[in-house]
């Protein structure tokens, strides 16, 4: 760290840094980095930025009238949407304890939204695959979201999936900006299924539909080949056919 704020004071005053300085910096940035891929070094309990809601309590579920009326618009049966909410957030409330919609902050989406900017100096934050984010699922969500959102508020809620059927932030279909999108998921669940059902409009929603649970779970992004087969299981554990 003293080597960094050396490097940053000659910066300020326009002396150049030697080729050993340099060296010590990226070997500093490389111990911190390592450090940062199997614990987290610093702890976010709030949103600094000031920029999502704070929660007063949980909301209400998801009514089965207000899945029969999604259900009615699209001509598919509920059966085949509450399978997508029992694989997303496991048939539960699509809120935590603490009244957040539940997330997943997903680092190989941060990545591509900041360009790499992030991927030496915040590999918590930001992968290169999806299989190099994989290991921070373990973490906790939010403290990784707070933390992304310092760097870029936009880029980390794009980079988020949300609520109860977990569309992620970038995504932001029936709201202007991610921002709006972001305000609405910690409303209701509700909100959550008007945001499944804007970005499922067209081919997904087709595929749920015709009960084509592979071409449905291109909705996932990853790793489609386990999906459809879990999209269908849950569809007959609660009586499709």
């Amino acid at each position: 760290m003293a080597a960094i704020l050396e490097i940053v004071f000659r910066v300020r005053v326009g002396a150049p840094a030697s080729p050993a300085l340099a060296k010590q910096i990226r070997l500093a940035l490389a111990a911190v980095a390592g450090r940062r891929r199997t614990a987290p070094l610093l702890t976010m309990r709030d949103d600094v930025t000031n920029t999502v809601p704070t929660p007063s309590s949980v909301p209400p579920p998801l009514s089965d009238v207000d899945y029969a009326a999604a259900a009615l618009r699209h001509g598919v049966e509920v059966a085949a949407i509450k399978a997508v909410a029992i694989v997303e957030s496991g048939g539960k409330s699509g809120f935590d304890d603490l009244g957040r919609p539940k997330i997943l902050f997903e680092a190989h989406h941060f990545n591509d939204f900041t360009n790499g900017r992030f991927v030496e100096s915040h590999p918590h934050l930001a992968t290169a695959t999806w299989a190099a984010a994989k290991p921070f699922y373990s973490w906790d969500q939010y403290e990784r979201l707070y933390e992304a959102m310092i760097l870029d508020v936009d880029a980390a809620l794009k980079s988020a999936s949300w609520g109860k059927f977990q569309v992620l932030g970038q995504y932001h279909d029936g709201w202007p900006d991610v921002r709006s999108f972001v305000a609405a998921m910690y409303v209701s669940e509700v909100n959550h299924l008007k945001a499944f059902e804007a970005h499922c409009a067209g081919k997904l929603m087709a595929a749920l539909k015709r009960k084509d649970w592979l071409g449905f779970a291109a909705y996932n992004g990853s790793d489609q080949a386990r999906y459809g087969p879990l999209i269908g299981n849950a569809y007959r554990s609660l009586g499709g056919r």
